[in-house]
């Protein structure tokens, strides 16, 4: 006769099995975890770099106001020991589990932190570039008349020759890795619009100055267009103004070597849609055990 077992169940049964150097087992039914004394945990040297305080175990040890995802933190603190939560370990990347960390908190990790905050700005505007009559412009600062700092513009465009000024805000994160990153991202992009308001508001009233760099043409009375970037993650939220939310994937499969600032303008604002074969959706069934699942599918 057969007979399920569960991990606890088999190591109870052999005395010869036993946890790891420092360490004991924790009676969760069903399941063996591994209780860790923190300070047999050394600190993570490749984050040396990154913060002075910052260790391996640092940044896996669950702390939901710092990081709302357990599968990024799967390190439980249990009094002085460390749980490892091996069911929320996901077999996914280090680097982009470590990266997603990162990304939660830029300036708590120093050099790192800002180079991530970066890369999205970096990334945009080497791809905006490609408009060659366009002057392009990154972290512009706003200034009070009193010169205190009250925001930045991350990418600007400006057309002379047909007086149009476009105005970039960028919302980057790594790939998302699964619906909770995807949905993480687009709240991410319309909280910047908030951003985008205060900042065209401040330009508006003339409360704060933009600081262009040297050679910037006057740009009084250009139209100017506002639109917030993301990196790979189109928001399907509605806009209620003229701040338009975009993918910088979209810009960079689309828009052609040579193009003109108003081609960049018409993509931004009416972007292609796929041809009506690809919208049409058809009936379709797949046999799962002894369940036979009926659902709607792309017809290709």
């Amino acid at each position: 006769m057969a007979r399920a077992t569960t991990p606890t169940d088999e190591n109870r049964s052999d005395p010869s099995r036993t946890g790891p150097p420092h360490s004991d087992t924790g009676r969760v039914p069903g399941a063996r975890l591994s209780r860790q004394d923190r300070a047999s945990l050394l600190p993570g040297p490749g984050l040396r770099c990154l913060h002075p305080g910052a260790s391996i175990q640092d940044l896996l040890t669950l702390d939901l106001e710092r990081c709302s995802d357990p599968c990024l933190t799967p390190l439980i603190p249990v009094g002085q020991a460390i749980v490892p939560m091996s069911s929320l370990i996901v077999p996914g990347s280090p680097l982009h589990n470590f990266t997603a960390l990162l990304q939660l908190d830029p300036g708590r990790f120093g050099a790192a932190g800002r180079a991530l905050g970066q890369l999205g700005i970096a990334t945009v505007s080497e791809t905006l570039r490609r408009v060659p009559e366009a002057h392009v412009a990154t972290n512009v600062d706003l200034v009070t008349v009193t010169g205190v700092r009250v925001g930045d513009l991350d990418v600007v465009l400006v057309d002379p020759a047909n007086r149009c000024l476009v105005i970039f805000e960028v919302s980057w994160q790594i790939g998302p890795d699964g619906g909770f990153e995807v949905g993480k991202a687009e709240r991410k992009a319309v909280e910047k619009r908030a951003q985008v308001s205060r900042n065209r508001a401040h330009l508006a009233a003339g409360t704060a100055r933009a600081e262009w760099p040297p050679g910037w043409p006057d740009i009084t009375g250009f139209r100017t267009r506002w639109y917030v970037l993301t990196r790979d993650v189109l928001p399907l939220a509605p806009v209620e103004d003229e701040i338009v939310l975009r993918s910088h994937q979209m810009v960079d499969q689309m828009l052609p070597t040579g193009a003109s600032l108003e081609d960049l303008v018409g993509l931004l604002d009416d972007p292609p849609v796929p041809p009506e074969e690809l919208t049409e959706l058809r009936e379709a069934r797949i046999k799962f055990g002894q369940y036979l699942i009926h659902y709607n599918g792309v017809a290709l």
